[in-house]
């Protein structure tokens, strides 16, 4: 009844636990929105206004279902009569028999009294409540520090998830209010601090509006690509059965857990010394410090970074020579960024460019992706560290928090040494071996099958090869190993991190992911970005309104021969649409002197406000991952084409999701693919699809509080990551071998 079903949860991570759920089950915050509210009654509202701006208002509310005798409503009012704050309760009226003729002037009861709008006032300082799911998760998205008394049902669970967050204090359950526990919770500014940052969280979760945004997709089908395998697939069995045996290989590593728990013990003080902390974090700007390769990837880190610029935060930029420089500029044009050198190019220019070449004469993706390692991401990895290390020890930068992108090589290790926290930026999609929390049935870049319909030897391969690789590295880690040759296939640099994914579920393929594991989608902002060339605007204008434009764009990696380019223009030219290509300026050798009027080259075009022009109808790309995100942000089908590394997966996963087709590897751009997607509108209507499924604000800014907010567990945290890291690796392995012992009859029988 449950699998393949959108599920909402009015809660979030954090009020909830924290733990592993697939996209079809969607955290919303509260579904309720104070605007949309009945007003305050006329004398709670005059009550309100006449309590002085110094004084804290305590709301008490039991909700609808819990039953007060009329001794302990007395026994409340005497409680809660004070000098020192004001009650405002509601008080159902068959409950408000016995009440005193004249009540204490510091408390008023009223029978209805809106909890959303009495949480939202600023006056109101604490809440009083049995913990019922809507009033906490209301309490915490007002942020306002909870004093819970649990009366029934699962009401002891959730004030106790409360409590762990420290947004508030619990007592036992058929309790009721006491004096002293109010005093703590005003007393102590802690509370409201956890509390608000539970608020900050909350806002992204988007309530009513998320909630009817998703059933809309719902009811036009659109949530189908979505479904992990684990919820309806011609492998559902098979993986449901295998997700099962999780219980089974987490019983099998209980011992494990008392052995960690032991080692853990020392760190017990770490929840209360991140609450003293906390009061000092909330109220403060911080000093960001991104690092990054001059690369592509950068793009998306500094785009993060103008974001949070723009918010009031300080900013800082690592990276390498006047390149680095330029794409600072580049991607944070509305907002000034400190930019640190840490020296001239490892990889010059013109080498990287023979580079680029030599790698695109192999289509073997295992080829090219070690060979770039070798020559182009080696040197990088060498120099990253030691150039950070000494900007940190010179005091050029004294950072709060840390954006790396990736590859970040060594750097993390420097950060951790300094006791710097920090944040993983991956600009694709979620791909193993790379980042430990792909799924298991995720495949290899260059192992190009869909998850949901592999064969009994696909599944082999791939849950095999990845639950194998992973639960290697996790023994490793445990071991002791530094993974010195490439720190980033260290789980214990993911491990606890906050890390954005700049995709979305659909595209990439839907998995189970921890909440710290976030999505952001594209990280790039139209409102934001520099505006077209003049040349580019006035030719956009030009184009009839009933003639569609393709957009093309190869990326700055990629390199076209002047052959290639020649055999693009004959391919594009056409009397049934126009095209805009970007094409860097090296690459524009040979160009005919006169273009068809139907085509426009400029060496510079902003891809995202390309993609947003109504009069673009499509996008010829080579499928990176940036390219790929925002080409389905602004709902714009994707013919691609893609050259090395991720591209194939990131294709491939376009096209399973029917939002746009994929060529092969190496190939380029075709007359029947462009008519095919610019005639068929289901394309277009699928690619439209996946853009409302998620903001695109990025959740940088709230790092270090979601950080703050994951420490919930106290001293098992890290434990519970390596854990179920191992488990669920153990579980698939143990199934994978029960099935090799009939993998002679499967073979036959296929």
């Amino acid at each position: 009844m449950w699998r393949g079903r959108l599920a909402f949860v009015n809660s979030i991570p954090g009020v909830d636990y924290p733990q592993l759920l697939p996209p079809l089950v969607q955290y919303t915050g509260p579904v309720v929105d104070v605007k949309k509210m009945e007003p305050f009654p006329a004398e709670v509202e005059a009550w309100i206004e006449s309590v002085p701006d110094d004084m804290p208002i305590v709301y008490v509310s039991y909700g609808t279902i819990v039953r007060l005798t009329p001794e302990r409503v007395a026994a409340t009012i005497a409680a809660l009569t004070s000098t020192t704050h004001y009650t405002l309760w509601a008080l159902p009226k068959p409950q408000q028999v016995g009440l005193p003729d004249t009540l204490p002037p510091s408390i008023m009861i009223h029978h209805w009294i809106p909890t959303a709008r009495a949480l939202a006032h600023p006056k109101v300082k604490a809440f009083v409540s049995h913990c019922g799911g809507n009033s906490a998760v209301e309490s915490m998205a007002m942020g306002k520090p909870l004093i819970g008394y649990p009366q029934f049902g699962d009401q002891m669970a959730v004030c106790r998830r409360i409590a762990d967050a420290g947004a508030g204090i619990t007592g036992p359950q058929g309790g009721w209010v006491q004096v002293e526990d109010v005093r703590q919770v005003l007393g102590d500014a802690r509370f409201a601090a956890r509390a608000r940052t539970m608020s900050r969280l909350l806002d992204k979760f988007g309530g009513t509006s998320r909630a009817a945004d998703l059933l809309e997709l719902a009811a036009a089908g659109d949530l189908e690509p979505l479904k992990t395998p684990l919820e309806g697939s011609a492998s559902s069995f098979f993986y449901m059965g295998g997700y099962d045996l999780l219980i089974y290989a987490q019983l099998l590593m209980l011992f494990f857990f008392f052995l960690c728990l032991l080692a853990e013990l020392e760190h017990t003080l770490l929840p209360v010394l991140l609450l003293e902390e906390i009061s000092a974090i909330s109220a403060r700007k911080y000093h960001f410090l991104v690092v990054g390769v001059p690369l592509s990837p950068l793009h998306n880190c500094v785009s993060i970074a103008q974001e949070l610029c723009l918010r009031g935060h300080n900013v800082t930029v690592m990276s390498f020579a006047d390149r680095g420089r330029q794409k600072v500029a580049k991607y944070s044009p509305k907002c000034k960024l400190n930019y640190i050198s840490l020296g001239e190019l490892p990889v010059s220019d013109d080498k990287e460019e023979a580079l680029v070449r030599e790698m695109l004469t192999t289509n073997s993706t295992i080829h090219q992706i070690s060979f770039m390692m070798k020559n182009v991401m080696t040197p990088y990895f060498e120099q990253l560290p030691s150039g950070v290390s000494k900007a940190l020890e010179a005091g050029e930068v004294q950072p709060d928090f840390a954006l790396l992108g990736l590859p970040f090589g060594l750097v993390g290790r420097e950060l951790q040494k300094r006791g710097i926290d920090f944040a993983v930026n991956v600009p694709t999609i979620l791909v193993p071996p790379l980042n430990p929390w792909a799924s298991s049935y995720v495949p290899l870049p260059f192992y190009l099958v869909n998850p949901h319909n592999m064969t009994f030897v696909d599944r082999l391969a791939v849950i095999g090869g990845n639950s194998l690789l992973n639960f290697g590295r996790n023994l490793a880690v445990a071991a002791g190993f530094q993974f010195s040759f490439m720190p980033d296939l260290s789980p214990d640099m993911w491990r606890g991190r906050l890390a954005f994914v700049n995709s979305i579920p659909g595209v990439d393929y839907p998995q189970l992911l921890p909440p710290l594991v976030q999505y952001t989608g594209p990280v790039v902002d139209v409102k934001k970005m520099e505006p077209f060339p003049a040349e580019v605007e006035s030719w956009i204008e030009s184009v009839p309104d009933d003639m569609p434009i393709v957009y093309v764009s190869y990326g700055t990696i990629v390199r076209l021969t002047p052959e290639r380019v020649a055999a693009a223009i004959a391919a594009l030219t056409s009397t049934t649409h126009y095209t805009l290509w970007a094409l860097p300026k090296p690459q524009q050798v040979g160009l005919p002197d006169t273009l068809p009027p139907s085509i426009m080259i400029h060496h510079w075009i902003p891809t995202a406000r390309a993609l947003a022009h109504p009069k673009v109808k499509a996008f010829v790309s080579h499928c990176g991952g940036n390219s790929a995100v925002e080409s389905m942000a602004m709902g714009k089908p994707l013919i691609g084409y893609p050259q090395f590394g991720d591209q194939m997966a990131v294709c491939r996963r376009i096209a399973d999701a029917g939002a746009g087709v994929t060529g092969p590897q190496g190939g380029w751009v075709q007359v029947e693919d462009v008519r095919q997607v610019l005639g068929d509108p289901r394309f277009a209507a699928r690619a439209r699809s996946p853009c409302a499924y998620i903001g695109q604000s990025s959740l940088l800014e709230l790092s270090a509080s979601f950080l703050v907010l994951s420490f919930w567990m106290g001293p098992w945290r890290s434990f519970d990551q390596i854990f179920f890291a191992l488990s669920s690796d153990v579980a698939i392995t143990l199934m994978l071998g029960h099935l090799s012992g009939t993998l002679p009859a499967l073979l036959s029988s296929s």
